[in-house]
């Protein structure tokens, strides 16, 4: 990368930590937030404790020390596991600049964002608080999730802002979207070269891209489904998705790689990020 684009995301990084700790100075906790649990993200950027292993009211310490003694599990609090709590930290060294970069780059004010594979919803409130765009839409096909996305919805009293329990494979192509997220999703599908495909189509001009990536080879070549261990998704390098891109027509802005410091095996550990237009 350019050393003016290095700037450029070192500069946007900074003050984007500083709205973030603008926003974290209080931390609230939920009762329903933690019946929810465990959560897939920390929420403490947007002022509520979903990482229940420390700063838990009195009552619910004494709860955990009992069960902790009696030997019972009590799985969940952390998330939903130590390696969660990490791998969000390394993600978001890339994924927020990057997101901050292309709302810079895209400076209607009737934009439109769309978070595919969206989870809990963190990214969508984090986009809302930060940026507030038009309309925002997230996708996930686990209701579960889609249920935390509603809950903290209505915490935060966000308007604006849809969550769709959906098989992002049978999103129409008639719904474009100015800016897409597509973030922690492609090693989870059998083809992930279809859905490149149908986020170019849904995409009106920029989408950030996050992906795990297998550190056991840089072959352009490589790509394996199932993913090793798994009776599902894929494993791939940073070089085969970086041609199937290019290749489907999109222009790479940027990119990073880093490691997923939560994950212990060589086909996990690799993340790859990118910031992308379309050629068109």
């Amino acid at each position: 990368m350019e050393d003016s684009d290095r700037s450029v995301i070192e500069e946007e990084s900074e003050t984007l930590s500083m709205i973030d700790m603008e926003t974290a100075r209080e931390i609230h906790f939920r009762r329903e937030v933690y019946k929810s649990r465990p959560w897939y993200h920390d929420f403490s950027k947007l002022g509520i404790q979903t990482n229940f292993s420390t700063g838990l009211p009195r009552f619910l310490r004494v709860q955990k020390k009992i069960l902790s003694l009696l030997g019972r599990d009590i799985i969940g609090l952390n998330l939903r596991g130590e390696n969660y709590v990490k791998n969000q930290r390394d993600k978001e060294e890339w994924l927020l600049p990057f997101l901050g970069k292309a709302f810079k780059l895209n400076s209607s004010k009737a934009e439109s964002f769309l978070d595919v594979f969206c989870a809990d919803g963190y990214y969508s409130f984090w986009v809302k608080q930060n940026f507030n765009p038009g309309r925002i839409v997230g996708v996930d096909i686990t209701g579960e999730d889609i249920r935390r996305c509603l809950l903290i919805k209505s915490i935060l009293n966000f308007d604006r802002i849809e969550f769709r329990q959906q098989n992002v494979l049978e999103m129409s192509k008639t719904e474009k979207f100015d800016i897409v997220l597509n973030a922690g999703g492609l090693y989870h599908l059998q083809e992930p070269s279809k859905f490149i495909e149908l986020s170019y189509a849904i995409t009106r001009r920029l989408m950030v891209l996050q992906t795990v990536v297998t550190l056991e080879t840089e072959s352009e070549d490589y790509f394996v489904s199932p993913a090793p261990g798994w009776k599902h998704g894929c494993r791939f390098t940073d070089a085969w998705i970086r041609k199937r891109l290019s290749d489907i027509g999109w222009r790479i802005i940027q990119k990073e790689r880093n490691v997923l410091s939560g994950n212990e095996r060589l086909c996990d550990r690799g993340s790859s990020y990118f910031l992308l237009e379309k050629n068109e």
